[in-house]
């Protein structure tokens, strides 16, 4: 006993003592108001002049304890590494009638009489049987609380995200037949949903290779089921914050800006990538060749 660390219940032994023993005596240690640690077990066997004395009963060990023990030195509780574990299921009577006064202005304060109405009405009632089951339980609120605003917080993030996307990508769009436009095209270029699928995918692609080539060592068109070269062009840059930066980079490079202007290519999409610290920017053209 004296090599074990000592798991302790509170409030088991102290609740029949304050309600006059009322309470079955359970040999579990308690803890003492002063913080320090009392186990009638340990009590008993390091103390048997005491047993001979007052018996083996938990409540009349304390008492001893409180009245004369601590006064003659005798240790509460085996000396080395007390662990004090709080038992969310144990019945703490002292709790309950402090905690539930109208019970006990019903039933009164014996012991055993309110562990009785704990086990029938309380639980289901949504009574708690001692303070650690209580703060267990507003511990459990606060952190689901907690979570839950966490999931909102990072939704309304997603949605934010989501929706400027949305946004600079039919910015680009619009500015690719506005362009196009002016440059005498009348043939409105098409919007592609498969083409915004895989200019998205290229997008998060050159954000860990900044290629033509794919991560895998293909060309970019692959990212088209029976696409080629001929057929698909991919226009892309990286840095650049907004639309308008994206569209003056592009419009600046002789290369970029033919193929955009290209009146051979009549679908589009478009894809747009943050990683968080950079922006990527792809417009896939496709053309029947």
């Amino acid at each position: 006993m004296a090599n074990m660390k000592l798991a302790i219940a509170v409030a088991s032994i102290a609740a029949g003592l304050t309600f006059g023993g009322a309470l079955e005596a359970q040999a579990a240690p308690v803890t003492l108001p002063d913080g320090s640690v009392f186990d009638p077990d340990y009590y008993a066997q390091m103390n048997p002049d005491v047993v001979i004395t007052v018996g083996t009963e938990p409540e009349a060990l304390y008492d001893h304890y409180v009245r004369y023990g601590q006064k003659e030195g005798r240790a509460p509780a085996a000396p080395q590494d007390i662990v004090v574990v709080v038992d969310p299921t144990a019945f703490d009577a002292t709790y309950y009638a402090s905690r539930y006064p109208d019970v006990t202005a019903t039933f009164g304060n014996d012991a055993r009489v309110l562990q009785w109405h704990y086990e029938y009405w309380g639980k289901s009632e949504g009574r708690f049987c001692n303070a650690a089951a209580e703060a267990q339980f507003v511990q459990a609120q606060a952190q689901a609380k907690q979570q839950e605003q966490k999931q909102a917080t990072t939704q309304a993030q997603t949605d934010t995200q989501i929706a400027v996307k949305n946004a600079f990508i039919r910015d680009i769009y619009d500015r690719i037949n506005g362009e196009r436009k002016k440059a005498g095209i009348e043939d409105k270029m098409q919007w592609s949903d498969s083409l915004v699928a895989a200019a998205d995918l290229r997008a998060k692609e050159i954000a860990s290779y900044l290629s033509h080539e794919r991560p895998d060592g293909s060309k970019y068109y692959t990212v088209i089921d029976g696409a080629n070269a001929n057929k698909l062009t991919e226009v892309y840059g990286q840095g650049q914050a907004t639309p308008e930066e994206i569209w003056k980079y592009w419009m600046n490079d002789n290369g970029y800006r033919t193929n955009l202007l290209n009146e051979h290519f009549y679908k589009v999409g478009v894809g747009y990538y943050n990683s968080g610290k950079s922006a990527y920017w792809v417009v896939l053209l496709w053309q029947n060749s």
